[in-house]
């Protein structure tokens, strides 16, 4: 009998027990809102919870990244670097 699965299940109770300490600490609502989100996010297809203006936003990125029109991360940087004088 191997001991991981022991250790995992004695990982994950003291993870959710130190993550249900801090949620009755919580009193700030961006929080537990967020929070919220993310644990029933889980049971949905985040795609279908996109509107279709996100939807055409992702696809004509994607693409764009097909056909190798891609500008490097440096390069976008620079450009905000001069337009903003940082």
């Amino acid at each position: 009998m191997s001991v991981l699965p022991y250790l995992s299940n004695m990982a994950d109770t003291t993870v959710k027990d130190r993550i249900k300490a801090a949620l009755e600490k919580a009193n700030d609502p961006a929080l537990l809102e967020a929070i919220e989100f993310m644990l029933t996010a889980q049971d949905k297809d985040w795609w279908q919870q996109l509107s279709d203006s996100e939807k055409e936003a992702i696809e004509t990125g994607l693409r764009q990244a097909n056909e190798g029109r891609l500008t490097p991360h440096e390069t976008i940087l620079k450009r905000l670097r001069k337009k903003h004088g940082l």
